[in-house]
C-alpha cells in the first residue's frame, strides 16, 4: 500500500463469481478476489478464493449489502499483517449508518492491550463481478490461527485448549453435547477442536465441568476460588469495552472467550469482541433502553452481575477505568472523528450506493431514524459515547447515589397496572407486588412458597434454594436458570433474578411440577393459578389412565 493511497482513499478489494453470492448464505462458490490500491482500471494480481455468505439478522435483513466471507487458496497476509491466514471476514455493516461502531469497538478494544486477540478491521470498498457494493469492513476471522488465537490441541483434555462463544441460538442450530453444552441455562458453542477426533466425548465433559465450576465460583462470589480459574486482566477488559458500547448481544451471543494454559496458569480467558452494530444507541426496544444510561451488560450477564458485586474485582473494574478513561476512550472518540473528516468523500460514496433511507428501518431508534445525513450519524454516536463515558464514571465513582441498576430493570419491563394473583378462583394477598420482566411474571420465593405450601431451605454455598412438599423436591440455583425436579434438570426454565435482597422467580416450574397450570389474564392484568390442590391427584389420574 502505497503512502499516497492512504492519504484519500481506502482500497478496493474486487471478488468475482460465477452466482450472485447475496441470494445464498450456504452457498461456497469457486472465484477470485483482489485487493488493490490502485484506480480501477489498473491491472492487478488476482487470487483464488472460494466465497459464501455470513452473518445471521445482518443477513437475512441486508438484502443487496450483506456480509461475506471468503477462503483463500492458501494463507496470504492481509494489510502487512505479520502473520498469513485463509479466511477473512467482510462486515456489512448495514445496520449501523454511522459505520463506525464496529470500527471503533475493535480499535478500543485493541487499545487497551490485553486480550490475547482482536480482529483487526480495515475498510474497503467491494466491487463483486464489477459492480460497486459499497464500504466494508475486512476483519480476521474468529478461529484459531498462528497470529490469532493460538491453541494447542492436546489427547488430555486438561492440557488443551478451547475456543468457546455464548451462544443463544445453539440450541436452534446445534445438538447438545455435540455442538454445545448447556450450563445453568446458558448454551456455549464448542467451535475449536472442531473435528469429531479431537472434541472427544472427555473433552466436551471436560468443558462442561470447567464451565460449572466457573459458573459456581462467581455465583458464590469466593474470589479466592475465581482467581483460580479466570483470567481476571481479561474479565475485566472485556467488561469494560462492552459495557461502554453497552452492546446488545454482550450477554447471550457473540461472547467468545477460550480455556488455555496448563496446571496452576490454566485459566478461561475472554475475547475476542465481537459484533458492535446494534451497540452504543443503535438498537430499538433495547433492554434497560438504548440512551446512555444504565447498566447493562452487568445486569443480564449473570457472570458480571455476580462479579460487579465482589468487592475485590469491583475494586479491580474501577480502577482499570480510571485508566482508561481518559486515554483510550479519548483516543476512540478522536478517531472517529478524524477518520470522519478526512474520508467524508469516501463514506458518500457508500451512501450514493446505499441511501440512509433505505437501510432497515425497525432497528435504529427515531432519534437515529430523523437524522438523514452520514456526518450526523456520527456526532450522534460521538455524543452518546461522550454520554456514556460521563455516566459510567458517575455510577464507578458512586456519585449515582439514588441508583439499583435491578430495579431500574425492573421498572423498565413492568406495567403500570398492579399484577395480580388469582388460584383456583381466589384472589391471592401477596407480601410483595409481582413483576413483569421482559414479559414474564415473577413472584417472590416467599410468596411462591406460601401459594404452593412449600417449604425452602438454602444451601447459600453452592447458592442454591430447595423447595419441598410432601416427596417433592425442587432445586433451583438463584439468579440462574438452572431447576432440577427430583434428580431431572428442567430445559427452558426462565432465570430467576435477586432484587433489594428479594429472589424474584417465575412459578412456571413449580406449577408444573404440582399439577397446577399457569395463565395470563390479560383483561385483568392477572396471573391465574388452576389445578388440583395435591400434586398426588394429578399422579393417580395419570397412572389411572
Amino acid at each position: 500500500m502505497t503512502a499516497e493511497a492512504t492519504v484519500s482513499t481506502f482500497p478496493t478489494l474486487h471478488i468475482y463469481v460465477p452466482e450472485d453470492p447475496f441470494v445464498d448464505r450456504e452457498l461456497w462458490q469457486d472465484g477470485t478476489i483482489a485487493l488493490t490500491d490502485a484506480p480501477e482500471e489498473i491491472a492487478f494480481e488476482t487470487i483464488d478464493a472460494r466465497i459464501r455468505g455470513r452473518g445471521n439478522s445482518t443477513w437475512w435483513s441486508g438484502e443487496n449489502k450483506r456480509p461475506l466471507r471468503f477462503r483463500l487458496g492458501e494463507p496470504r497476509s492481509m494489510f502487512g499483517s505479520e502473520y498469513e491466514a485463509r479466511d477473512w471476514i467482510l462486515l456489512a455493516d448495514n445496520f449501523d449508518r454511522s459505520l463506525f461502531r464496529n470500527y471503533s469497538a475493535l480499535y478500543f478494544a485493541r487499545s487497551l492491550g490485553s486480550m490475547v486477540f482482536v480482529p483487526t478491521a480495515h475498510r474497503v470498498h467491494l466491487y463483486v463481478n464489477g459492480e460497486y457494493m459499497g464500504l466494508y469492513l475486512l476483519t480476521d476471522e474468529r478461529d484459531v490461527n498462528l497470529g490469532r488465537l493460538e491453541l494447542v490441541w492436546d489427547a488430555d483434555p486438561s492440557l488443551s485448549g478451547f475456543f468457546l462463544e455464548m451462544d443463544g441460538r445453539a440450541p436452534q442450530t446445534g445438538v447438545e453435547g455435540e455442538d454445545f453444552v448447556m450450563v445453568n441455562g446458558v448454551p456455549y458453542d464448542l467451535r475449536w477442536p472442531s473435528s469429531d477426533e479431537e472434541m472427544t466425548e472427555r473433552h466436551i465433559d471436560y468443558v462442561q465441568a470447567y464451565l460449572e465450576a466457573v459458573s459456581l465460583a462467581v455465583r458464590s462470589q469466593d474470589f479466592a476460588e475465581i482467581e483460580k480459574l479466570i483470567d481476571i486482566e481479561t474479565f475485566v477488559d472485556f467488561y469494560l469495552v462492552q459495557e461502554l458500547y453497552k452492546d446488545t448481544d454482550a450477554w447471550i451471543t457473540s461472547v467468545f472467550m477460550h480455556i488455555d494454559g496448563v496446571g496452576e496458569e490454566r485459566r478461561l480467558y475472554m475475547g475476542p469482541v465481537w459484533d458492535f452494530d446494534l451497540a452504543a444507541g443503535n438498537r430499538s426496544g433495547q433492554i434497560l433502553g438504548h440512551g446512555p444510561e444504565n447498566l447493562y451488560v452487568a445486569v443480564l450477564h449473570y457472570w458480571y452481575r455476580y462479579l460487579l458485586d465482589v468487592p475485590e474485582f469491583r475494586e479491580i473494574v474501577v480502577a482499570r477505568w480510571d485508566e482508561i478513561r481518559d486515554v483510550q476512550i479519548v483516543w476512540t472518540i478522536a478517531r472517529i472523528q478524524e477518520t470522519a473528516l478526512r474520508y467524508e468523500a469516501e463514506f458518500a460514496r457508500n451512501f450514493a450506493r446505499h441511501p440512509l433511507r433505505e437501510i432497515p428501518q425497525d432497528i435504529p431508534p427515531p432519534e437515529l431514524l430523523a437524522i438523514d445525513d452520514f456526518m450526523g450519524q456520527v456526532a450522534y454516536l460521538v455524543d452518546w459515547l461522550e454520554a456514556r463515558t460521563a455516566w459510567l464514571d458517575d455510577y464507578f465513582h458512586g456519585r449515582l447515589e439514588d441508583y439499583d441498576p435491578l430495579w431500574e430493570l425492573v421498572r423498565f419491563y413492568t406495567y403500570e397496572a398492579p399484577i395480580h394473583v388469582r388460584r383456583n378462583g381466589e384472589q391471592q394477598a401477596l407480601r410483595v407486588a409481582p413483576i413483569n420482566l421482559q414479559n414474564r411474571v415473577l413472584l417472590t420465593l416467599a410468596d411462591l412458597a406460601a401459594l404452593f405450601d412449600l417449604t425452602v431451605t438454602y444451601d447459600l454455598e453452592l447458592g442454591i434454594a430447595i423447595l419441598e412438599r410432601d416427596s417433592i423436591v425442587i432445586s433451583h440455583g438463584i439468579g440462574t436458570s438452572f431447576f432440577t425436579v427430583g434428580a431431572e434438570p428442567v430445559s427452558g426454565a426462565p432465570f430467576s433474578i435477586v432484587i433489594r435482597d428479594q429472589v424474584f422467580l417465575s412459578p412456571l416450574v413449580i406449577a408444573e411440577a404440582l399439577g397446577y397450570e399457569i395463565a395470563w389474564d390479560a383483561d385483568d392484568n392477572t396471573l391465574v393459578i388452576t389445578g388440583a390442590a395435591d400434586p398426588y391427584d394429578v399422579y393417580e389420574e395419570e397412572t389411572a389412565e
